[in-house]
Formats: structure tokens, C-alpha cells, sequence
């Protein structure tokens, strides 16, 4: 959580950025973005709404399930977004295709 306020703070010393930039800039420096990192380290709630604003200016986004399990050991899913490159450079580090 300490992280997650430093990387707010620095952020707006920089400039202002809107909750779509920071969203951007967050997939890039760390090659994707779930709900969950989106809410907590970068203060943006509607996670989907800026995905599509970004989708509308024509940046290639695409999702992948997660599979991971909660604090009580029960099984969950969510949506992990990247940038298509990153997944194209994920697969490549990972000698496997993407459909």
C-alpha cells in the first residue's frame, strides 16, 4: 500500500495525468493491469470504461483470464489487460504463439 501511495504521489508531481492515461502509463511500466491493481494503485474504479475510452482511440488491448484463489482458498477469476505488444512479447519470451 506504501508503493501503491508513492507511485500516486509521483505521478501527479509529474503532471496531471486523467484516470486513461494512468492506465496506460501503468500497462506499460508493468506490462498489464487488473481490476483490483487498477483501484488500489492508481485510484481508477471503472477499470472497463477507460480500457474501451483507450479501445476507441485505437490502442490494441487484449485480456486473459486469471485464475488465482482468495484469502479463504476459494478458487477466482478475473481479467488481466495488456497492450498487444506486451502479450506478443510475453509469448515470444515464453516460446508460445498468441491467437
Amino acid at each position: 500500500m506504501i508503493l501503491a501511495n508513492f507511485m500516486l504521489i509521483q505521478w501527479k508531481e509529474d503532471k496531471q495525468m486523467n484516470q486513461k492515461e494512468r492506465v496506460l502509463d501503468y500497462m506499460k511500466k508493468f506490462g498489464g493491469i487488473t481490476e483490483r491493481e487498477a483501484s488500489r494503485k492508481i485510484a481508477v474504479d471503472r477499470l472497463g470504461a477507460r480500457i474501451y475510452d483507450l479501445k476507441e482511440e485505437e490502442y490494441e488491448i487484449v485480456s486473459e483470464w486469471i485464475t488465482s484463489k482468495n484469502r479463504y482458498g476459494q478458487k477466482v477469476r478475473f481479467k488481466k489487460y495488456m497492450l498487444k505488444q506486451d502479450k506478443l512479447e510475453i509469448a515470444n519470451e515464453n516460446h508460445y504463439s498468441v491467437i
